[in-house]
This record gives structure tokens, sequence and C-alpha cells, in this order.
């Protein structure tokens, strides 16, 4: 291990997805309270630096065993083959997942600061500066993405909380001036994040 500083690296534009940086979630792989964001990139999106960091620090941190490491790139296909409709915005993109146990920045395109969750939302675009870092945990071994601050660039449609349109998940029904309830189901979802091989 070296002692050299983390590098520090600006983003390509990505989509919103999921965005805990205004309050933190619970972070499912720790147990934590994590600010974080999942980045949907193009494919096209050039993401060398990143990827080359990432790489770098597996090898620094796990030699030989770095080409067995969980690293935070995933295949946005495999979650919008889970459900379509849920995970449409993840069709042929590369989720990137960033997190801090801070709360990050987060500016407008004329760096005014955005303190509202309505203006800074899941679906709309942005960049973000971030760093890796090599972790250990119970027999697992990886890098991740340290996040630092974002600016939004632009609006985009925004993405509803379970990703899916009101439409789709109910019939019409006729006004029931009674004050009984229609019986009435939801789906429940259980999902864990799929990676995708990272070749070094």
């Amino acid at each position: 291990m070296t002692n050299e500083r983390p590098k520090q690296m600006l983003t390509p534009k990505y989509r919103v997805s999921y965005p805990y940086v205004f309050s933190p979630a619970v972070d499912k792989e720790n147990g934590k309270e994590t600010y974080s964001i999942q980045m949907l990139f193009d494919k096209k999106a050039d993401l060398t630096e990143i990827k080359n960091e990432v790489r770098r620090l597996a090898v620094e941190a796990f030699g030989d065993k770095a080409k067995n490491a969980h690293f935070p790139f995933s295949d946005g296909n495999e979650k919008y083959n889970e459900d379509p409709k849920k995970y449409a915005a993840y069709k042929d993109v590369i989720a990137v997942r960033a997190s801090s146990k801070f709360q990050p920045g987060v500016v407008d395109g004329k760096c005014v600061e955005i303190i509202s969750p309505n203006e800074f939302y899941a679906g709309c675009y942005a960049r973000g500066k971030v760093s890796g870092y090599a972790w250990k945990f119970m027999g697992k071994y990886g890098v991740k993405l340290n996040l630092h601050n974002l600016q939004k660039m632009n609006d985009g449609e925004a993405l509803a909380a379970s990703g899916r349109n009101p439409a789709d998940d109910f019939d019409a029904v006729e006004s029931d001036d009674s004050g009984s309830v229609p019986d009435s189901g939801a789906d429940l979802f259980s999902s864990s994040d799929k990676k995708v091989d990272f070749e070094l």
C-alpha cells in the first residue's frame, strides 16, 4: 500500500437514480446510514479515468486476487430485465454507485447551492467528484467510489420512487359513495445489486 492521496475525479454527465444526498439511507451491506447515488451512464460515456483508478487501487490492495474483487460498476440491463417497468431507466446503461458517510455538497449549473430534493431528483442529469478506495469486510473485498460533491446539469423526466407508471398499476373504477374501500393488492419486490464483470 502507498500513501498516495485518493485521486478525485470528475465524472461524465449521468442520469441520477436513487439519490440519497439530502438525507442518508441504511446501507444494505454494512447496516450504517450512508449518503449515496446511482449514476446511470450512457454506454458510450468515457469512464476510462475512473476504471483505471479502480483497477490501480485493486491491484495495489489485493495483488493477484484483484481479479476476484467487487467493483462499483454494473450492467443496467440486468436490472432492466428483472422488471422493465420498474427499472426502465436502467436499459442500456452502466450503473455506477458512489457513497459517503458525509453529506455531499450539491450545486446547480451556476454553482448555487441546492438544498431541496425537489430540485435534485431521480431523473435529472448531473456530474460529480468521486474518488476510489479499497475495502475488506467479512471475507469479501473490492473497490468502492467515495462521493464528494455533485452538480446538477439539467432537468430530466422524473423517475417515480417505484419506477412505475401509476396508470399501469390500477384499473379505472367508478366513484363509490358508500364509503367502502375496494380490495387492492401490491407487488412486493426484493432485489440485490448485480455486479458486471470488470476485466483487469
